[in-house]
């Protein structure tokens, strides 16, 4: 494994689980209608995303898709964090 492919593949995949890991954890505790929806949206986003990078990594064309969409569930990720300690 080539350091390219941990810089672009590996690294955003774990960042990807560990938002869901987390995001389902502030679902478990907080299970209001915003959290709700911002979880499933999450959890969404970075499944969509790691099935790309899994595909870009066993040889698909690569793209930046993930990548945007993994820092569009951390700006909600964020807002959800925000509003949890509210």
């Amino acid at each position: 494994m080539s350091l390219v492919e941990i810089i672009w593949v590996c690294i955003p995949a774990l960042v990807g689980l560990t938002k869901i890991a987390f995001s389902f954890r502030f679902l478990v505790l907080s299970s209001s209608k915003l959290n709700i929806g911002l979880s499933t949206l999450i959890l969404l986003l970075n499944a969509f995303s790691i099935y790309i990078l899994v595909s870009i990594y066993n040889g698909a064309w690569p793209t930046f898709i993930p990548h945007i969409l993994i820092t569009i569930s951390t700006l909600l990720f964020v807002w959800q964090v925000f509003k949890q300690k509210r």
